[in-house]
């Protein structure tokens, strides 16, 4: 087995040819690093930060690259297989030099794609959005989008004025990860703007009372605001207030 390097902090660093294989980079900060060459096989890259970091010529034969951040990165003449994990990789639709067989895998191209649905929804082309993400499930049927891309999907959508249609990824998000509070507000949101202000406020009143919510206080004080609206029977989830919410909280 590889070392366990998750977490750690490699900004900016030199690893030409640095042997990774099999190794733990859960979460590994690699933002603008040199990795030409590096040897990643079956190592486990999820949730790693390659931000504009040089993959030139790196082994990726069987690395689990699922939910990495792969903003800018550089794939040229990189070394991949079957085996190689693309799933739900963030910027990925932005990654350089690209080899074309890759586009031809069809978990790349599905991950290629939903990443361009996350950017399209963030953005606030929510039509195209769900286009794309059905288009990543057409072509990988067995996908497994993350709790994380259908959060995006949700949350984005409702605040740019799409609450009906976007309710069902927020309902996937919390299926997946129902103890993350984050998305729960976000179905939350999206619940109230669609109308339902029963479920809306049993998931807002659900939140406020677990104490590891991480939210800043001003975010709690406007949920705790439209708990007590809908208890005097007031719709908050105006378009105004969406807007607000888009401006300050997005």
């Amino acid at each position: 087995m590889g070392a366990d390097l998750s977490y750690a902090y490699l900004k900016n660093s030199k690893c030409l040819g640095t042997w990774f294989r099999q190794s733990n980079l859960f979460r590994t900060d690699f933002r603008e690093a040199i990795l030409l060459g590096a040897d990643f096989e079956k190592a486990r890259l999820c949730e790693a930060n390659l931000t504009r970091a040089n993959l030139r010529q790196a082994k990726l034969i069987g690395t689990n690259l699922t939910e990495a951040d792969l903003t800018a990165v550089d794939l040229d003449e990189i070394e991949w297989n079957s085996r190689t994990q693309w799933s739900n990789a963030i910027g990925l639709h932005t990654a350089r030099n690209i080899p074309e067989e890759l586009h031809k895998h069809p978990e790349f191209s599905a991950a290629f794609i939903l990443s361009q649905g996350i950017e399209l929804v963030r953005t606030g082309s929510v039509e195209e959005a769900l286009t794309a993400y059905k288009e990543a499930q057409r072509i990988m049927p067995h996908l497994k989008i993350s709790a994380h891309s259908w959060n995006q999907l949700c949350w984005f959508g409702t605040l740019h004025g799409y609450a009906s249609n976007v309710l069902f990824a927020g309902n996937s998000a919390v299926a997946i990860a129902p103890e993350n509070w984050d998305f729960r507000d976000s179905q939350a949101v999206a619940r109230g703007a669609s109308g339902d202000l029963e479920g809306a406020h049993d998931d807002l009143k659900f939140i406020l009372e677990k104490n590891s919510w991480n939210a800043s206080e001003n975010v709690k004080r406007i949920r705790r605001k439209w708990i007590s609206l809908i208890e005097t029977g007031v719709n908050p989830f105006t378009a105004d207030e969406l807007h607000i919410v888009r401006e300050t909280e997005a």
